[in-house]
């Protein structure tokens, strides 16, 4: 029988720069948008830049496009906490009113510290660091 002797995953890392903040209304995050790594695991990092599908109320990646799904160009929070999606669904919650550090923080399918200044415009109540 194998046995797995090494994970390799990305570093979970605070997004949050000061304690205080204020929360989105808690959600499912739609699954779909969680790849598998090497692993065979899904992780949804912390720092993820959430739009909301209208469609399904369901958080998803933000897309200036609207790639996933009508609501989805526009975003709403960033996710504070890492959510194993293995084995299905999980509620995720976001923050839109924070001190946040911007180099822990993406964009689905980008690198780490890079967030645009469209995003950074919508999400007013965020302080990036």
């Amino acid at each position: 029988m194998p046995y797995r002797t090494t994970f390799t995953r990305m570093q979970h890392l605070e997004v949050l720069a000061s304690p205080h903040f204020d929360t989105y209304e808690s959600r499912f995050f739609d699954r779909t948008y969680v790849p598998e790594d090497t692993n065979g695991e899904r992780w949804l990092y912390a720092g993820m830049v959430m739009g909301l599908n209208h469609a399904t109320g369901k958080f998803a990646p933000y897309s200036s496009g609207a790639s996933y799904g009508a609501g989805t160009d526009t975003p709403v929070c960033v996710n504070t906490e890492p959510y194993d999606m293995t084995f299905g669904e999980k509620i995720a919650t976001g923050v839109f009113h924070a001190q946040l550090v911007e180099a822990n923080c993406y964009l689905y399918g980008g690198a780490r510290g890079t967030i645009p200044a469209a995003v950074k415009t919508a999400l007013q109540q965020i302080q990036w660091v």
